[in-house]
């Protein structure tokens, strides 16, 4: 996968793809890396600002959590609640932002 990302460059959906590989292996430090590239190409990606939310959430730093978790929310801004999140495995704008707000009411 990374070969992959290195051949395509710009392919969000490989870097998304890296990053969960990496979290998966317990690789957060690289994840996050991998997600930060993802946010730099386009920061309105907002399943890369919801892992980097979870990744904070099991490293305890609330505060990075509920930023990213407020990216995420914010990058929903113009989508409409049926669309479906690229990258969320069927999850729909407005099941995200309900997700995001019990994380945030939780903290």
């Amino acid at each position: 996968c990374q070969r992959a990302t290195e051949l395509d460059p710009f392919n969000l959906r490989l870097h998304y793809l890296l990053a969960t590989l990496l979290s998966e292996h317990d690789r957060d430090d690289d994840a996050g890396l991998a997600l930060k590239h993802i946010l730099y190409l386009d920061p309105d990606f907002a399943i890369a600002h919801f892992s980097l939310a979870n990744l904070a959430r099991r490293q305890h730093r609330l505060h990075d959590m509920q930023r990213h978790l407020r990216n995420a929310h914010n990058a929903l801004r113009h989508s409409r609640p049926e669309e479906l999140v690229p990258e969320a495995e069927g999850l729909t704008v407005k099941g995200l932002r309900e997700l995001i707000t019990v994380m945030l009411a939780k903290e």
